[in-house]
């Protein structure tokens, strides 16, 4: 147990120092853009989003393959908060790649196709919350949730091929950042990450002690 606390503990203590460097390079050591200006830096908050939102709804696809097959409760826990931090990242995605597009590109919406896809992404996983407040019987709750936490990762290809499909003005590949640039998205992606798990353990792990509360009141009232 304290083995893992301390490890725990270096995690955070080297996200913090990776999270903490990375703003120090693209907030003050890197030069303004030729083409961008300083607009371009918004691309080191952007860049790490997506690729969190896209991570948490895939933990919430092979949970939702687990609750099924198993049908412990737990896997719902898990499916249910990773969905909602994939939300929100998916919504911080959404922000930063608006205002970018608003220096860049001097428009308040863009009809570009990884825009639209992932503002329906948002809209099909908003189904996911109103299915669960549909019903309180848990096991339905989670059942359905599950079969409709498979479904909507449907999206999250489409999204992420959409570029390829339909011509946007997103870069496919490289957006000619430096190899220091480069490195310093990478550390915001792995700080962004170790955010995500914590934030994804605690909820789970806050779930699971209102899962103990409501069997201790049933026992009382029994």
């Amino acid at each position: 147990m304290n083995m893992t606390r301390k490890n725990t503990k270096l995690l955070i203590f080297l996200t913090y120092i990776a999270i903490s460097y990375s703003l120090y390079q693209f907030l003050v050591v890197f030069p303004p853009s030729e083409k961008l200006g300083d607009s371009y830096r918004l691309f080191f908050f952007h860049i790490p989003t997506p690729i969190v939102a896209f991570f948490a709804f895939t933990v919430t696809l092979f949970s939702s393959i687990l609750y099924l097959r198993t049908a412990d409760l737990k896997w719902d826990d898990m499916a249910s908060s990773s969905v909602r931090l994939g939300f929100m990242f998916s919504g911080l995605a959404m922000v930063t790649g608006w205002a970018f597009t608003y220096e860049a590109w001097n428009t308040n919406w863009s009809w570009d196709p990884k825009v639209v896809t992932m503002f329906i992404l948002l809209i099909i996983y908003m189904g996911y919350f109103v299915l669960r407040q549909s019903t309180y019987d848990p096991v339905k709750r989670a059942r359905a949730s599950a079969v409709y936490g498979i479904i909507a990762y449907l999206s999250i290809p489409l999204t992420y091929m959409s570029t390829r499909i339909w011509f946007s003005m997103h870069p496919q590949g490289s957006i000619g950042l430096t190899s220091g640039m480069g490195i310093t998205a990478a550390l915001m992606t792995f700080g962004f990450i170790v955010v995500f798990s914590y934030l994804l353990w605690f909820e789970v792990t806050y779930k699971k002690l209102l899962h103990k509360l409501d069997q201790i009141s049933m026992e009382t009232i029994r």
